[in-house]
């Protein structure tokens, strides 16, 4: 009796663990399947891929304008060239827009380097000059990190000279050097 018990927990545990492999098996071939489908829409992905410190950076520029924008998206931001499209495609017209992918978002690479701000710095710099683009020497968007007294975290002042007309959330750009002044109803998301 006990033997003919044990025999029926041995088929249904050996049943439930073949229907298991059997889905296992089928969701690796769904997944190999949809992955080769995604891989064809990367060739569309907006930008450019350049090396930086020896792995690959995405960076999109568009438009010609005298003075450029560039674009920084916050942290957990999953694809700023996307994220950004529809401002950037609007400003396109007059201005030469910018959009670096830090690593680990969008397009670039993911890295296993630091990611304190000195790091990102020289990466959004190495990543810029690579795509043909002048590093600017000082940015218009704050960093929502500013202190008891308002003044900024040492690391956003480096960051502030390192890019100008960068976009953070809804802030806008001040003047620079004859930058026009875009108002804020002008970078409204339509």
């Amino acid at each position: 009796m006990v033997k003919k018990i044990l025999k029926i927990c041995l088929k249904v545990l050996g049943a439930i663990l073949l229907v298991d492999l059997v889905a296992v098996v089928i969701f690796c071939i769904y997944n190999g399947i949809q992955y080769s489908k995604e891989e064809k829409l990367l060739d569309r992905y907006p930008g450019q891929l350049v090396e930086v410190n020896g792995h690959n950076m995405n960076v999109v520029v568009e438009g010609e304008g005298a003075h450029t924008l560039v674009f920084l998206a916050p942290s957990q931001d999953t694809s700023p060239a996307f994220t950004f499209k529809p401002l950037y495609s609007e400003l396109s017209d007059e201005y030469r827009t910018v959009v670096v992918e830090k690593f680990g978002y969008g397009r670039s690479d993911i890295v296993d380097t630091p990611r304190d701000y000195q790091t990102m710095v020289d990466e959004c710099r190495a990543a810029l000059t690579a795509a043909g683009v002048e590093a600017p020497e000082e940015t218009g968007y704050r960093l929502h990190g500013y202190g008891k007294d308002d003044r900024p975290h040492p690391c956003i002042r480096a960051k502030q000279r390192l890019l100008a007309g960068a976009f953070r959330g809804g802030d806008h750009p001040r003047t620079r050097d004859g930058l026009p002044e875009i108002r804020q109803q002008e970078c409204q998301l339509r």
